[in-house]
């Protein structure tokens, strides 16, 4: 039987990050080739014949000349394609909470970029089920975010979902191809597990026909769960990204996936660690170890999961998330500090500024912590 390989990564990020505005991988681009992040990866991701990623990330010409916080983060070139193009991307995810940062245009502008270079794009509200057929085998993509808006209020170009509108698009299109491939922008940052919520949705979207669900968002690496007859990735972590002052943002993987006519027959996961200069690197055999260990440490935990007792375990994640989210904050003002030098004096003042009324609201905030999704 006829077979594919199907590489997946997590979030491509080729802007510079809030917290790295002129001096992260937008900024490093500048003086480098614009394949540059993924030199070192390359060879291994082009070993498929699908490679997936998220891209975190508008891709457009920056012509303002405001060039404030808010105008320099989370953009990136369009010569930056080319990078992908080399590296081999087939199919990029742009259902996420970054990619309408910058507005309308910008967003329209990257889908047509990566159309015109011949990388599917899947996640578009105007263009939701996208397929690749391979050897006679045909694997459809469905893309969508289930963060909270951010940067905007009206309804997004990208597609957004609850559970309940997945499940049916899933039932829908997973008719019209071999296998059924569904990527999710979702989940709390910075928390090595999934909530209760999240694996009850995973595992529901198997049980409705999907073959293999990608997740992203989460920026750190979580465990794998193979679900009767299909493969849930909780989460990819990141893959090209400036966030490196924790470790654990720095660990990633590419998801090397068999596939074929019945699904997923086999896969096993390639560690990565993103290096000081932001590019997702081979491990050498004591991290590669670590990695590996630690993803399966955390997929033994998912196959003991049975959702009993639902209310008390999403009370204990909520508890947990919140001392992950509170341990990040602090290691991002550590690199703050110790980069203050690094940033231009106009930036500097609204990182200041913009700390400062972040953390009014968090004192003023009211809302139902327990709420974690739209």
């Amino acid at each position: 039987m006829s077979e594919i390989i199907i590489n997946a990564v997590g979030d491509i990020s080729l802007g510079d990050h809030p917290a790295c505005v002129g001096f992260g991988v937008y900024s490093k681009l500048k003086n480098k080739e614009k394949d540059f992040p993924f030199v070192k990866i390359k060879p291994l991701l082009k070993q498929a014949d699908i490679v997936f990623g998220n891209l975190e990330c508008a891709l457009f010409d920056n012509k303002t000349t405001t060039h404030n916080l808010s105008s320099l983060q989370m953009k990136g070139e369009r010569e930056c394609v080319y990078g992908l193009v080399e590296s081999g991307f087939t199919m990029l995810n742009v259902a996420n909470n970054h990619t309408m940062q910058h507005g309308e245009e910008p967003f329209l502008k990257t889908v047509k970029l990566l159309k015109e270079n011949y990388i599917n794009v899947c996640g578009v509200e105007s263009d939701k089920f996208i397929s690749i057929e391979k050897r006679g085998i045909k694997v459809g993509f469905l893309g969508y975010s289930m963060r909270p808006r951010q940067y905007f209020n009206k309804q997004p170009l990208y597609c957004e979902a609850t559970p309940d509108k997945i499940y049916r698009n899933i039932q829908t299109f997973k008719t019209q191809v071999s296998s059924l491939i569904v990527s999710l922008h979702w989940g709390d940052e910075f928390i090595e597990k999934p909530s209760p919520e999240e694996i009850k949705w995973a595992r529901t979207m198997i049980d409705c026909g999907a073959n293999l669900i990608l997740g992203h968002h989460p920026h750190v690496l979580r465990g794998i769960e193979s679900y009767k007859n299909g493969v849930i990735v909780y989460s990819l972590g990141n893959f090209v990204c400036d966030m490196i002052w924790e470790e654990r943002t720095r660990e990633s993987m590419i998801l090397k996936c068999i596939i074929n006519k019945d699904g997923v027959v086999d896969f096993r996961i390639i560690p990565v660690f993103i290096n000081n200069d932001f590019q997702p690197t081979p491990c050498d055999t004591i991290l590669k170890d670590k990695i590996t260990e630690k993803i399966n440490r955390l997929s033994r935990e998912l196959e003991q999961e049975k959702l009993i007792n639902f209310s008390n375990k999403l009370e204990h994640y909520i508890s947990e998330r919140e001392i992950h989210l509170q341990t990040h904050r602090k290691n991002t003002h550590s690199y703050f500090i110790k980069n203050i030098f690094r940033y231009k004096p106009k930036i500097l003042f609204e990182e200041i500024y913009g700390a400062i009324l972040r953390r009014i609201q968090t004192l003023t905030h009211t809302n139902d912590k327990s709420k974690l999704y739209l």
